[in-house]
């Protein structure tokens, strides 16, 4: 502010803009559309901590899986370019369906991108040290593209390039882990596509119910056998049934199962091991005994 008098002590009144942090307009508007066909969508997020959390904390849906930052490539002209880093993401999310027969149940993290020259912002990132860049845009949910490093230990791989990222931006820590989200729908149309064939063609007998009760543990039981959820239970349900409901042909199937959570932190305790030094000495007393 200006004005006021020529007074050098004169006090001048301060004031305080707020610009407002407004969400990606695409991204906010996916997961309405995702929820409806079951599907997931890959998005690319700023570059950098700061400005890939400010984006995030606008964001929020078990469907959006984020990835940061960019890839560069070569070009059919032989130049180096950037591009989203997305649809390579998508290349490695077909590449691990593909090794699990098509079932969607397993992570994509730790996987290599090929076809590409380097990220196009190199993230520190340390396996055993959470204040890197690259770590704490994963504790952000975020998924990153990192460099290999053949003379660190501590680095996610020898060379080549690397996406790291498990999670979604759900606010629920249960569907957090993209896979989980996926391997669900694919059970749930699973079940829709095989039971189908049920409606409207048969009545609602004790035989009609339990087969398809029998058809949605088949499906969870070929699930758990496969590795794809650690258990289940299925049933017709009591609570929900009733003789009204049954009357108008609607029934009830308690289907509860638990997918197996991807393996991404280990804590392992180090500490010397004292009965070691005492059964050393009792060998050696017992040999001189001989």
């Amino acid at each position: 502010f200006t004005g006021g008098g020529a007074d050098a002590g004169k006090v001048l009144p301060t004031a305080t803009a707020t610009v407002e942090e407004l969400a990606n307009a695409v991204c906010a508007a996916l997961p309405e559309v995702l929820n409806k066909i079951l599907a997931v969508a890959i998005v690319d997020g700023p570059n950098g901590l700061s400005a890939f959390t400010q984006w995030r904390e606008t964001l929020s849906s078990d469907r959006l899986i984020p990835v940061t930052p960019g890839v560069k490539r070569i070009d059919k002209d032989g130049d180096v370019v950037t591009r989203p880093a997305a649809p390579r993401i998508a290349g490695v999310a077909v590449r691990r369906d593909y090794e699990n027969d098509g079932r969607p149940f397993r992570s994509w993290a730790n996987q290599a991108l090929y076809g590409i020259v380097g990220p196009e912002q190199n993230y520190r990132f340390s396996l055993t040290d959470g204040s890197t860049e690259g770590q704490e845009i994963l504790a952000a949910q975020g998924g990153i593209i990192v460099r290999g490093d053949s003379g660190d230990d501590f680095a996610i791989a020898e060379g080549g390039f690397v996406y790291i990222g498990t999670d979604n931006l759900s606010a629920q820590t249960i569907w957090q882990q993209y896979h989980k989200v996926r391997g669900r729908d694919f059970i749930e149309l699973t079940c829709l596509r095989t039971l189908r064939q049920f409606l409207g063609k048969f009545n609602l007998t004790t035989q009609t119910i339990q087969s398809v009760v029998n058809t949605v543990h088949d499906i969870l039981a070929k699930a758990e056998a496969n590795g794809d959820i650690l258990g289940f239970k299925c049933r017709f349900d009591l609570e929900l049934n009733n003789a009204q409901d049954l009357r108008s042909g609607h029934i009830y199937i308690d289907a509860q199962f638990e997918e197996a959570p991807v393996f991404r932190r280990l804590t392992m305790t180090s500490r010397p091991y004292a009965p070691a030094l005492q059964a050393t000495i009792d060998e050696l007393i017992a040999r001189q005994n001989l």
